[in-house]
């Protein structure tokens, strides 16, 4: 991909990102001064350039090839994301006349350089990851387009004549926090540009581009508006605003008279107070953990007295008999079943007694040891209940109903 091919994808890229930046909800906004947003800011900064592309630059080796930048800018942020400035830079950058086929005739040629640009700036951070006035460090890619000029110190076969072109340049503008005013910064860019018109001589003028590639670290400063307002003999400032109504203009002013000394004094009362409502909402949280523990405490302990309840008071189990016989039906089967599953396995530390019962026409209490020795057998042996659940009473004649079949069981209580 060419340097003019990225360039206009990310300025569409940046264009993009920053015009969904501005669908913040009200709630955000509303708590972001809009000042903070369109500040104003200087910068200078120095360091060093390479150029690549020039016919046969790669003859230069090692710290040969660079020579010095200098920046200068002035710049402003429209928004959270997205801010411009107006960039000089120069002063030297070296190129090679290799037109001498021998290799020790060639000649490094240094060159005066000036680049004034504009640049559009977009702030990574704030776009991705929310606006935050404190944060440490800040990476703004940029591109740019401008004026680029350069001229030969000294004419030589290749290089005899000055050049006056439009440069495409594409940056990383890194910006780290120092204070509220001032912070450091490193440039890292490369600037592409036409070279045909370094050679007077050349007739064919066929476009030749190559790209200088510059690092620069400096200081910006942000410029506050106060520093601009006319103090009156109280110490007060005041800026006219102008009021407009229907056929007329007015100047109200208004008064800009609070220094920085009672701003910073505000913001740390106001902090402080954060603070303690910080620590009050943490002391409430931390009461309301403990009433819902006390309360999740309680729940288990009805709940366990509950289940307690539960497991006393199990009810007997009556199991019918036909006339004469010692084993059960099936319908008296089913529900013996039932009985075991829902109550002797829910209850192991229970014991249930087993009784055997015949009709007062029987009176035979043999039969009613048998039944109830049926039972024993049945719940140990086919239903594996644990003899230490079980007590065996055998026969107990004990007519309760009138009705003779309603005396020939077994009772488990």
């Amino acid at each position: 991909m060419s340097l003019r091919k990225f360039i206009a994808t990310l300025i569409l890229g940046i264009i993009w990102v920053s015009a969904f930046s501005q669908t913040d909800s009200a709630d955000s906004v509303a708590v972001i001064p809009k000042k903070i947003f369109r500040s104003t800011f200087i910068g200078a900064a120095g360091g060093a350039n390479i150029m690549f592309g020039t016919e046969s630059l790669t003859e230069l080796k090692g710290y040969a090839r660079f020579n010095v930048s200098v920046d200068a800018y002035v710049g402003r942020w429209f928004n959270k994301s997205v801010g411009a400035r107006l960039v000089y830079s120069g002063i030297n950058s070296y190129a090679v006349d290799a037109s001498d086929p021998n290799p020790d005739n060639r000649i490094r040629v240094n060159l005066n350089t000036v680049n004034a640009r504009a640049d559009l700036l977009w702030n990574m951070n704030n776009s991705l990851g929310g606006f935050n006035p404190y944060r440490v460090w800040t990476l703004a890619p940029y591109v740019g387009v401008g004026y680029l000029g350069m001229k030969p110190k000294e004419s030589t076969t290749l290089y005899n004549s000055e050049i006056h072109t439009i440069g495409m340049t594409a940056g990383l503008y890194n910006i780290f926090r120092i204070s509220n005013v001032v912070s450091f910064t490193i440039d890292l860019r490369a600037t592409t540009f036409d070279s045909k018109d370094f050679n007077a001589n050349n007739a064919n003028k066929r476009s030749s581009y190559a790209t200088l590639v510059s690092g620069t670290a400096g200081l910006a400063v942000k410029i506050s508006r106060n520093w601009f307002v006319k103090k009156n003999a109280s110490g007060a400032g005041k800026v006219k605003k102008s009021k407009r109504t229907k056929g007329s203009s007015e100047s109200v002013a208004v008064p800009t008279s609070v220094s920085n000394a009672a701003l910073e004094a505000k913001i740390a009362q106001l902090e402080e107070k954060a603070s303690e409502l910080e620590k009050q909402l943490a002391d409430a949280n931390k009461a309301a953990e403990s009433n819902v523990k006390k309360t999740q405490v309680t729940v288990v302990t009805v709940k366990k007295e509950e289940s307690k309840a539960v497991a006393t008071s199990v009810e007997p189990l009556t199991l019918f008999f036909e006339v004469g016989r010692p084993t059960l039906g099936l319908k008296e089967l089913m529900k013996l079943e039932t009985y075991i599953a829902n109550v002797i396995k829910n209850n192991p530390d229970k014991v249930f007694v087993i009784v055997g019962a015949v009709d007062k026409v029987q009176g035979n209490t043999d039969l009613a040891d048998k039944r109830a020795k049926y039972i024993y057998n049945l719940l140990k042996s086919k239903y594996g209940v644990k003899s230490s659940q079980l007590v065996n009473e055998g026969a107990h004649y004990s007519p309760e109903y009138n009705k003779a079949n309603l005396n020939r069981v077994v009772i488990i209580k």
